[in-house]
């Protein structure tokens, strides 16, 4: 990923710890077997923030395999992690290149892989794994991939937890009259190849339940709304940045339209009703 891809993973993890679903992080919790390790296969894992959320909400002996096919994320990850475990007071030894890391609450093993997600399911998720997790990953890969998941999750018998999912939702206020176009060439952009086929954007998380009912899954889902005001300024500047890329990206004919939009709403940042809510869905399958 590119520098600003990085910026970007570090400008929302506070925003997506905010937003995440502690019930839906409880009854994950409370639905894996006791007494034993967890082990845990991240999809996608960027900077580390998803494993820094949820460990502590699992508890217990846990070992976590992060999987990201960029080497830049994975060394970032390992530093961000490394620091996290500094503040949170946790003893930390190395064994090779995995992470031993113990507490009071919970205890971890840590390891990162660099793989391609869309080439080697087969391989990351195997009959050992607990559960499979991924955030901010559902709405960019294919129907198809989807599927292939949902299949090893399923062969597998384990968890899976996909957090932060966009659903197209987008609104801000003030308003303005350009905000539903905007949003809509946003979305448009959101179907486009990620590199995982044609993506599901927006309809991730419907299609991602459909296919775990029908493999015979205990599907729950909870709402995980960003709500953004002027505290959030730099993630919202960034956020409002991609979405006028997006949406020039879709139509080079509105970029002077798209370009004054981009500059109203930077301005509006400081308004004191300044807010914008951005819809996600996290999203619970049970064997």
């Amino acid at each position: 990923m590119s520098g600003f891809q990085t910026d970007w993973l570090e400008l929302r993890e506070a925003a997506d710890g905010n937003a995440r679903s502690a019930y839906l992080c409880a009854q994950l919790a409370a639905a894996l077997t006791p007494g034993r390790e967890r082990r845990v296969v991240d999809l996608g894992s960027g900077t580390g923030a998803n494993l820094r959320y949820l460990a502590p909400r699992l508890g217990g002996d846990q070992h976590w395999l992060l999987v990201d096919h960029d080497q830049a994320l994975l060394d970032y990850a390992r530093l961000a992690t490394k620091a996290w475990i500094d503040t949170q007071g946790l003893k930390v030894s190395t064994d090779g290149g995995e992470f031993l890391v113990g507490g009071d609450r919970f205890s971890l093993g840590l390891r990162w892989r660099k793989a391609d997600i869309n080439l080697l399911l087969d391989r990351l998720i195997t009959p050992d794994v607990d559960l499979v997790t991924a955030s901010a990953l559902l709405d960019l890969v294919s129907t198809e991939w989807i599927e292939r998941l949902v299949q090893q999750c399923r062969a597998a018998r384990c968890a899976l937890m996909l957090a932060l999912s966009y659903d197209g939702r987008m609104t801000w206020q003030p308003a303005l009259d350009a905000d539903e176009a905007i949003r809509g060439l946003f979305n448009r952009h959101q179907r486009t190849d990620k590199g995982f086929g044609r993506a599901v954007g927006p309809d991730g998380a419907t299609e991602a339940t459909r296919q775990l009912r029908g493999a015979a899954f205990e599907v729950l889902s909870d709402r995980s709304d960003w709500r953004l005001t002027g505290a959030d300024a730099r993630l919202q500047r960034a956020l409002l940045s991609g979405c006028a890329q997006a949406a020039t990206a879709m139509n080079q004919a509105l970029a002077g339209r798209i370009d004054g939009w981009l500059g109203q709403r930077l301005a509006l940042i400081a308004h004191p009703e300044g807010e914008v809510t951005v819809g996600h869905v996290d999203l619970l399958g049970l064997p």
